[in-house]
């Protein structure tokens, strides 16, 4: 069972494209050990939540009266949502980076990738948040529904888009991959 485990290892370490999805798990599993320190840093996820919670604020002030946050919680007309750790984009964020790290290129182009992709995820969440407020105030029987299908379902496409459109930007160079062996 070991040996044959070994051997479908070093198959995958061989070949850059089977490579991806072993190391893919390895950092995505790396990267969330590491983010139940992120907990105990002094305010981070509360910090981060936060900002979350006043950008949508300041998406919707333009448009309404009716809005107002307290720390992490958002009010549309009546309507309140709490801004947690889970709606700041932090998996996202990991998901996306694992994918960046597996894939076999240079650390510059994995560092562009993750300089341009993470605020794209952040801004995505506070969206998603704001989409969320609308959903609740005028359709609040819709709400469990568009926060646990619809955006959750959209968040997996936004990642894997975001993910392609790096592959696509920046790894490819005069539409050849630059994949290294």
């Amino acid at each position: 069972m070991l040996k044959s485990l070994g051997n479908w290892i070093a198959e995958q370490a061989a070949d850059p494209a089977r490579r991806f999805i072993p190391l893919f798990l390895l950092y995505l599993a790396a990267i969330v050990w590491f983010s139940f320190g992120l907990e105990t840093w002094p305010g981070f996820m509360e910090k981060l939540s936060e900002s979350a919670a006043t950008l949508c604020y300041w998406m919707l002030i333009p448009f309404t009266e009716h809005v107002s946050v307290s720390k992490t919680v958002v009010s549309y007309d009546g309507f309140n949502v709490m801004v947690i750790g889970e709606c700041t984009g932090v998996m996202e964020f990991m998901i996306f980076g694992a994918a960046l790290l597996s894939y076999s290129v240079s650390w510059s182009k994995r560092l562009i990738g993750l300089l341009i992709g993470i605020p794209i995820l952040f801004v995505f969440n506070v969206i998603r948040i704001v989409g969320l407020l609308f959903v609740g105030r005028y359709a609040a029987e819709m709400f469990d529904i568009a926060h646990v299908y619809f955006w959750q379902a959209g968040t997996v496409l936004v990642i894997c888009g975001l993910w392609m459109a790096w592959i696509r930007f920046v790894v490819q160079v005069d539409g050849r991959s630059s994949l290294r062996a």
